[in-house]
């Protein structure tokens, strides 16, 4: 199971990757769909791919992928793109229509109903998660 946030600079190309036959084999794919991604589907706002700056002194030490809670430390975000958040959706589903990938996963959703929300965040699930 291969995911990646729908904020990763990549993410564009991670949805459409198995539209080329054989350049990711044996493994499904799917894109964490946050809250605040959706709402700007929903209104029809642009959506920023972006990552932590990695020349920051405490990136080896800190990032442990978790773009909220870095932000909420001050450090510093580079911004790769900024494209409308509905257009990413149209191709996530169009991919998902001509390749059967990638899924979506309601990440934020999953963690706010785990039950075991107290010890550590769910970051990835295996392919039957995302039916969760």
């Amino acid at each position: 199971m291969l995911m990646m946030n729908d904020w990763h600079p990549d993410v564009l190309e991670f949805i459409t990757v198995k539209q080329n036959m054989g350049l990711i084999t044996n493994a499904n794919l799917s894109v964490c769909v946050s809250n605040s991604f959706m709402k700007a589907v929903k209104e029809d706002l642009d959506w920023e791919l972006r990552f932590p700056d990695t020349t920051d002194p405490e990136y080896d030490e800190i990032w442990d992928g978790n773009m909220e809670k870095w932000m909420e430390l001050g450090k510093p975000v580079r911004v790769y793109k900024t494209i409308r958040a509905r257009d990413m959706w149209h191709t996530i589903i169009e991919s998902a229509w001509k390749s059967a990938e990638p899924g979506v996963v309601f990440m934020e959703y999953y963690n706010q109903m785990s039950n075991s929300w107290y010890f550590n965040p769910i970051i990835c699930t295996n392919p039957c998660g995302k039916v969760a």
